[in-house]
């Protein structure tokens, strides 16, 4: 399991200020030493939007993309065991999303991918969307007949209460 996210976030970062009756929404995102550059753009893109949001950046031992000709074309069981890593690191941090909400008052999180830029505006859309269903996801670009892959996993939005 050395691909799983470690237990304690090497960032923990907060930027914007909720207003009174509004908390933040918790950002839990992973990263390798190798991606460092985009994992900044990434923070700076969150620091300028200004919405209020508590962010949490998880160090993963391995990068989920190795070099290849093709990013998805190859089947290759290196392209197949990068993006079974992957997946298990995104369900890892939504566990930890919903189990670290519960209880708290800061039921509103993201799990994101760090190539995402954040706008103003995110973390309504994130709260309007999660305040009529649990967990919100992204579609995939492109019409639904020509469509590989029915749901983006770059953002997953969810809330996690007892209700």
């Amino acid at each position: 399991l050395e691909h799983v996210a470690r237990s304690v976030p090497i960032a923990l970062h907060t930027v914007g200020k909720p207003p009174h009756d509004s908390p933040p929404v918790r950002v839990y995102a992973a990263a390798s030493p190798a991606f460092v550059p985009m994992l900044n753009a990434f923070v700076n893109s969150l620091h300028f939007s200004s919405d209020p949001a508590t962010l949490m950046i998880y160090q993963i031992d391995e990068d989920y993309h190795k070099p290849s000709d093709s990013q998805f074309g190859s089947d290759s069981m290196l392209t197949q065991n990068s993006m079974d890593r992957r997946a298990s690191v995104k369900f890892n941090l939504l566990i930890r999303a919903v189990w670290e909400g519960l209880g708290t008052t800061q039921p509103n999180a993201v799990v994101v991918d760090i190539d995402i830029q954040f706008y103003p505006g995110w973390a309504q859309l994130v709260k309007t969307c999660t305040a009529a269903a649990p967990l919100c996801l992204g579609q995939q670009e492109g019409l639904f007949e020509r469509r590989s892959r029915l749901v983006n996993s770059g953002l997953f939005g969810l809330r996690s209460d007892r209700s």
